[in-house]
């Protein structure tokens, strides 16, 4: 099943799938907690993510957060339990609106959150390469001539500029595209602070939030040897120690596809991570520890939409032993 089709197969279920009684969601699924996961909330979204699609406008989140108090009772993340009608809220990335916006809002309705930042992002000391991208898209959306520069450089016509840009990894070619359109992604850090500060991290930790590990530069771990995963998460466990941080769970950048069983053993017994979290929505996972997260930043469907789905999905999954993560 192709892209396209699949996605049209899932709105379908959406559709019918907002229908169902919350009541018969919890009986389709032994999942009564749900991990619903954010990146940022905003009305003005930013150059340097307003091209990815990771943020939900301020109404929408507090008609989400309405949804869930309605339906679920908020805990920490110390208190997750599966067979309970809970949810806890996660933030990816640690953008400066978390602080901003969102610990504002939540501290207010005494909601749960737990904000997973890369350490490296903090204090804006380095920039996201998705958030250069964005930034590049951003500056090609204002100028033709800038098209004509990218669609030269990457050799493709100017209608598929974008497609191929989100398909970039590489950190160099994304800084020479950079240069190409005359962007000092330095200069942007330095004027517009799109990340949290340690400031931030601690005001947040007094409001009573937890701050998790997200790497220090947000790799794909399935594309790191096993000696570089080990290091990277080391080195943001460090930088949360020193922010007297004692309690620490990890978030896996991009999800977990492909990651080994042996880094999840090490970073139990070895890493001292208690939790781990991946981002497959409604599904167990083998290691008791480890739990999936569903993203709530599709513009277009409400969380009780979203929720909904994910519970009728868990449902026709059952049947083809797809509802639980083997690796």
């Amino acid at each position: 099943m192709d892209k396209e089709v699949r996605m049209k197969f899932r709105n379908r279920m959406k559709k019918a799938a907002k229908f169902l009684p919350m009541e018969t969601c919890f009986k389709m699924s032994p999942h009564k907690m749900i991990l619903p996961y954010y990146h940022t909330v905003t009305d003005s979204p930013k150059p340097h993510y307003s091209n990815l699609g990771y943020f939900r406008d301020k109404n929408d989140f507090i008609r989400d957060l309405d949804f869930f108090q309605n339906n679920f009772q908020s805990v920490g993340i110390e208190n997750l339990d599966f067979s309970r009608k809970t949810f806890h809220l996660s933030f990816d990335d640690g953008l400066a609106e978390n602080y901003s916006i969102v610990a504002q809002l939540l501290y207010e309705q005494k909601v749960h959150a737990t904000f997973f930042v890369n350490s490296n992002f903090i204090d804006n000391k380095e920039m996201f390469i998705r958030h250069k991208v964005s930034l590049i898209m951003s500056e090609a959306k204002k100028s033709p001539s800038c098209r004509t520069l990218l669609s030269g450089y990457l050799k493709t016509e100017e209608k598929n500029i974008d497609s191929v840009l989100l398909m970039e990894n590489n950190e160099n070619t994304v800084n020479k595209l950079g240069s190409l359109l005359l962007l000092n992604f330095e200069d942007y850090l330095k004027a517009q602070k799109p990340y949290l500060t340690t400031h931030n991290l601690k005001e947040m930790a007094k409001m009573g939030f937890t701050i998790g590990n997200h790497s220090t530069r947000h790799f794909r771990f399935s594309s790191l040897k096993f000696a570089e995963q080990k290091k990277d998460i080391f080195e943001a466990n460090s930088f949360l120690k020193e922010l007297n941080i004692e309690y620490l769970y990890f978030c896996f950048p991009y999800g977990d596809d492909l990651v080994p069983n042996e880094l999840f053993d090490w970073m139990y017994l070895e890493a001292d991570i208690l939790k781990s979290f991946g981002t497959s929505g409604l599904k167990r996972d083998g290691h008791k520890n480890h739990y999936h997260r569903i993203l709530m930043e599709d513009q277009k469907w409400k969380a009780e939409e979203i929720i909904k789905f994910e519970y009728l999905y868990y449902f026709m999954k059952r049947f083809f032993n797809k509802n639980k993560t083997r690796r």
